[in-house]
């Protein structure tokens, strides 16, 4: 790591990324924390994803994992949790009060079971919460404008007094937050002088299509219309990177050829399969027995409807 993060630069910084506190023993996080500190570089991790992730701390070490994170010095200004479905109020304000930032993965929590994190909850908080994909879109797509729009649509509770979104603050989560996170809120995320050129050109055309009220907010009309595939240009550091809905300096076709290649000659074997099928079912008596002594006679829904994953 230390000679990785000498190669830091304005498009590549190197972190350290524990998968997660119930697969990474406890020394080898104290561990991470100094070295991030002395090598100044940042840690992501995911926490608090899924419902039985929530009740793994509590049976194997007696205390919830954020507590237990704060407990050995891990909650810094330098983490980033991936997921933070399951946060409590405690939790929430634990996180505020440590700098944490959070990535809110909307369409990947949906799409795995795992639930609806409470976003608008942590941004009331003050939390910086920047918005991601996982890797897992909701409709697989990887479009960042329907993962915003999917955002700003699960954090708007039907009570009017509850803490929601609105379109600027989902915007602001995707630009300046995510710039936050990354701990590079003094060059990222905002068109501002000495910042990074970084801009989105989109066509409007079909977002006006038939016709639009000039009183119309834009930012309304991007977060709740715009797709991947209006975006025409795309400018990193003032250099093109998209032109004309084209990428540059890159054969989309024979990169996209070249993967399927790959994939095709790595195929799942019976014998995967197989073993899938047979521990299928010890898997889903041993998560239901944890639903059992947390006192859950059922699957749980929570606040939302999400249930886990045992169908």
């Amino acid at each position: 790591m230390s000679e990785l993060v000498a190669q830091n630069n304005g498009h590549q910084d190197y972190w350290f990324g524990p998968t997660g506190p119930q697969w990474t023993p406890t020394d080898l996080l104290k561990q991470i924390s100094v070295e991030a500190e002395r090598l100044d570089t940042r840690i992501q991790t995911h926490a608090l994803e899924s419902h039985y992730e929530n009740l793994e701390s509590p049976r194997t070490r007696g205390e919830d994992v954020l507590p237990y994170l704060d407990r050995i010095g891990f909650l810094t200004e330098r983490l980033s949790l991936a997921h933070a479905v399951w946060t409590t109020k405690k939790d929430i304000k634990l996180l505020q009060t440590r700098g944490v930032q959070v990535s809110h993965n909307p369409g990947s929590n949906l799409r795995l079971r795992s639930g609806i994190a409470p976003a608008a909850e942590m941004f009331t908080a003050g939390i910086p919460v920047g918005i991601g994909m996982d890797g897992t879109s909701l409709a697989g797509d990887e479009d960042m404008f329907a993962e915003i729009r999917l955002a700003l649509a699960l954090n708007r509770p039907p009570h009017v007094s509850g803490p929601a979104l609105t379109a600027r603050h989902a915007l602001q989560m995707a630009t300046e937050h995510g710039a936050g996170l990354m701990g590079r809120e003094h060059e990222l995320g905002c068109l501002r002088p000495g910042f990074y050129a970084d801009a989105l050109v989109l066509d409007l055309e079909r977002l006006t299509q038939p016709w639009i009220s000039p009183e119309v907010c834009p930012v309304a009309l991007i977060v709740g219309r715009a797709k991947a595939s209006d975006l025409r240009h795309v400018v990193v550091n003032g250099e093109l990177r998209l032109q004309d809905r084209r990428a540059t300096g890159l054969n989309e076709k024979a990169l996209m050829a070249q993967i399927c290649v790959e994939l095709t000659q790595t195929p799942p074997t019976d014998d995967a399969r197989q073993l899938q099928q047979d521990l299928r079912g010890y898997l889903m008596r041993w998560y239901a027995s944890w639903d059992a002594v947390a006192g859950l006679s059922h699957p749980p829904v929570s606040r939302y409807g999400a249930r886990p994953f045992l169908t």
